[in-house]
């Protein structure tokens, strides 16, 4: 997909709405008739607990807001660069674990 991106005259007509990950959450919501409001959280390592937790905000506000919640996570890391690099920075804990 990436080569075929590189030639401007070849780009499929709907290859942006396809590959950005911003949309997935209502690409998603759209293909299974899901209503209400669907977002795509990227907080690095909390996104799936983030996304939980505002799930539950909505479904305990006062405001007759939605009675049922859908939450998924995932992650893929298919190349180790991106995580050099947060490595390099110090992002990275050197244990490989996560402290609060």
């Amino acid at each position: 997909m990436v080569s075929v991106l590189r030639d401007i005259q070849q780009i499929p007509k709907y290859a942006g709405t396809a590959a950005a990950q911003s949309m997935l959450a209502n690409r998603i919501s759209w293909f299974f008739d899901l209503r209400g409001p669907s977002i795509t959280i990227d907080t690095a390592c909390s996104s799936g607990l983030t996304a939980l937790d505002l799930a539950c905000q909505g479904l305990w506000a006062k405001t007759g807001g939605p009675e049922v919640a859908i939450v998924a996570g995932a992650s893929l890391i298919l190349s180790p660069e991106f995580n050099v690099s947060l490595s390099n920075m110090n992002f990275v804990s050197p244990d490989g674990q996560s402290f609060l």
